[in-house]
């Protein structure tokens, strides 16, 4: 987490001139604490709470550069950025959890359900599945939902959305705008009900190298043009 931080404050050091104040200073404040405590020993009691404050200081500065800074093109690339990674880490936590349901399926089955619900919570998505799809935690439900849904803002399909959106309003986006339609659309024609162990593994393989071509369109296209 230091280590993100710290490249994350460098690259914010850059732009500190078009960035609110009170935003880089929350942001300053929150690496001097993750930095202060990064040379100790956090005792077993006190990790969940440590990491919950630093959960809660991201969400912060999210929702304060959200409100407070000018809805330019500087902001368009941290959104982008926020939902590129956004997108990449929905599937990873995917991913660890399908890896718990390879075996045998006598000595997993009982727990399936208990998995998937750890997902949705490990996502704070828990609460908002069940708003929306009103049935029994099933994995098929899950990934719909985890993968396909426009409106659960962690759901990788509401990332591309949100990405492809903030792509429109700059310009010269026709490359990396193709490059993000092309993954919403072959994301959307998944049936879910398909992806059972090695298959889901392989999709989620697929469709983190699919969000690597986003990123490389995004860098191609407004950072190293022509190269």
């Amino acid at each position: 987490i230091r280590d993100r931080l710290t490249s994350a404050r460098e690259n914010m050091r850059t732009t500190r001139e078009i960035m609110p104040s009170e935003t880089w200073e929350r942001i300053n404040s929150l690496y001097l604490g993750v930095a202060r405590r990064s040379n100790k020993d956090l005792p077993r009691g006190v990790r969940h709470s440590v990491l919950n404050n630093i959960i809660q200081s991201c969400q912060q500065i999210t929702g304060m550069l959200a409100g407070t800074m000018n809805q330019d093109a500087a902001y368009q690339f941290i959104r982008m950025g926020r939902n590129l990674e956004r997108a990449d880490m929905s599937t990873r936590i995917i991913d660890a959890a399908s890896a718990g349901l390879m075996g045998n399926l006598e000595d997993i089955s009982p727990y399936r359900n208990v998995l998937w619900i750890s997902v949705l919570q490990s996502l704070s998505a828990y609460q908002m599945y069940r708003l929306n799809v009103q049935r029994n935690v099933s994995p098929e439900d899950v990934l719909e939902f985890l993968f396909q849904s426009h409106i659960f803002p962690r759901a990788v399909a509401h990332c591309l959305g949100e990405i492809e959106h903030s792509m429109k309003l700059l310009p010269e986006h026709k490359p990396a705008l193709a490059a993000a339609e092309n993954v919403l659309k072959k994301l959307s024609s998944t049936d879910c009900g398909e992806l059972v162990d090695s298959e889901l593994h392989g999709f989620i393989d697929d469709l983190q190298l699919q969000l690597v071509d986003v990123h490389a369109a995004i860098v191609n296209t407004w950072f190293t043009p022509g190269e």
